[in-house]
């Protein structure tokens, strides 16, 4: 199930270190709004904290004084989601500010990982919906990530793996 957030992004106003420059809520359908108060142009990015991290989901431009409305569809994970928006400058990438944390629990059912423990180099492993996914080696490097129902172990060396998927880790072994 997705969960359509409606972002309102309302301009011109100003950023401050003193003053929150947010106004970021959600109801229980999943409408969100968010007002953002900015006087130059920013990147907003949308985060969602699973896998013990927080993930960038998606990201927009704002303009330096520009009126702006944005619609986004945020993929969640089951159970309940923590969102949260960041403002980064446009040139020099560093993060101006933070909303507050919003959390959103979308009834989603839980999602599962069908694979065996141990698969083929030319295996995949399968989730029962699309979802945002990242392998992981055993030294803890992140090999790859996506977002799919389906993700292909080709090319992956033998031995053992983690997957982060919906809000849950799994461990896997890639054999001959």
């Amino acid at each position: 199930m997705r969960l359509i957030l409606f972002l309102l992004l309302c301009f011109p106003c100003w950023i401050s270190a003193q003053t929150s420059p947010y106004n970021f809520k959600a109801d229980s359908t999943g409408a969100t709004s968010v007002s953002v108060k900015t006087n130059s142009s920013a990147r907003v990015y949308f985060e969602i904290y699973r896998w013990n991290k927080w993930v960038k989901i998606d990201s927009a431009s704002i303009k330096e004084s520009a009126d702006t409305c944005l619609q986004k569809t945020l993929r969640l994970h089951s159970g309940q989601n923590v969102i949260r928006i960041r403002i980064a400058d446009s040139v020099t990438g560093k993060t101006i500010s933070f909303s507050e944390n919003i959390r959103v629990n979308n009834g989603k059912e839980t999602e599962r990982c069908v694979f065996a423990r141990v698969c083929g180099p030319s295996d995949s492993l399968h989730l029962t919906t699309i979802t945002m996914w990242e392998i992981y080696d055993s030294q803890g490097y992140k090999i790859r990530t996506g977002t799919s129902k389906s993700i292909p172990l080709i090319g992956l060396a033998k031995g053992g793996y983690y997957l982060n998927y919906d809000n849950k880790t799994a461990e896997f072994f890639v054999g001959e």
